[in-house]
């Protein structure tokens, strides 16, 4: 069979299954309800990231790595004074996986892009690490994400419209960023994938 052939046959089989959901997670409990799936097939618009060899000097054999970061979708997007259930998700696609570990929940003072950062800087993904008693990478710093990474030598590519079947390993509600001018705490995912396709 060929790649595409391949595929087909793994969707019949998840659907078949009931494994598979098509929209991302709103918040940080979707996935933990009756209706969350083990994969998620979901079209997207996202910006490619690319780490060159040069800002990756604690993780020497990897050549190059690249991501894609999707934003929340606005119309989950909520303000207010006090919010228990934050909604709207960035979803961080890795083009490799970085561990084989399962789908997991919030930890605190660890966000999604710090377990990134983690894995970038030589360390278990899920390592708290605080720069000044503060996550930068995460509800401590108001840069978009894709700021956050460039800051550490990575490169914006572009932005496209994709399609990814992708299995979720890690979700925190502690990403924050700025929204319509206001400063805005949302949730960010990990997840890995099995294909990626670009509109061509």
């Amino acid at each position: 069979m060929n790649n595409h052939e391949k595929i087909e046959l793994l969707l019949k089989y998840l659907k078949s299954k009931d494994a598979l959901q098509y929209i991302g997670s709103r918040d940080m409990y979707d996935s933990f309800n009756n209706n969350g799936k083990a994969f998620v097939l979901e079209t997207m618009k996202a910006t490619q990231i690319i780490f060159p060899p040069e800002s990756l000097k604690d993780t020497p054999d990897l050549k190059y790595f690249a991501l894609w970061i999707s934003n929340p979708n606005t119309s989950d997007i909520q303000h207010g004074e006090i919010i228990l259930n934050y909604t709207g998700t960035f979803l961080y696609i890795t083009q490799m996986w970085l561990d084989n570990g399962w789908y997991s929940p919030i930890r605190s003072g660890c966000s999604a892009l710090q377990a990134i950062v983690n894995y970038l800087e030589g360390r278990p993904i899920l390592n708290t690490i605080l720069h000044g008693g503060s996550e930068r990478f995460g509800r401590s710093n108001f840069q978009h994400p894709i700021d956050k990474l460039i800051s550490l030598g990575a490169k914006k590519g572009s932005t496209k419209e994709i399609t990814c079947l992708y299995q979720k390993r890690y979700i925190t509600n502690e990403q924050c960023y700025i929204f319509n001018s206001k400063e805005t705490r949302v949730n960010d995912l990990l997840a890995y994938p099995i294909f990626i396709s670009e509109e061509i």
